[in-house]
């Protein structure tokens, strides 16, 4: 019987979020030391337009959850070291300092 016990994520909230730009330069450098150029990754992913990813390597825009697979798999790396996030504190909107608890934004 194997009586390893499994840790678990604290039960609280917790907020990440993508930083789009610092993942977009860390793609683009990714992409280009594992020696594909972009109408190579256009190829792999199906993406149609340099532009689009153009938009990724910029920050402009994210690859879709399915060419973050793809990217993953062709560049030997695993997706969640593929996205840069900021762990820093979180700060509620409106009013520039750390929240003490969740915050529901309405749409």
């Amino acid at each position: 019987m194997n009586t390893a016990t499994t840790q678990k994520v604290p039960a609280h909230l917790m907020i990440l979020s993508i930083n789009a730009q610092k993942t977009g330069a860390h793609l683009k450098h990714l992409v280009g030391s594992h020696g594909y150029t972009i109408q190579e990754i256009m190829s792999i992913t199906g993406v149609s337009s340099q532009q689009a990813i153009y938009k990724w390597y910029s920050g402009k825009s994210l690859p879709s959850i399915e060419n973050l697979l793809i990217l993953s798999r062709t560049l030997q790396t695993p997706i969640n070291e593929l996205l840069v996030t900021d762990e820093g504190p979180f700060l509620c909107p409106g009013i520039g300092r750390r929240c003490s608890g969740p915050v529901i934004v309405s749409r």
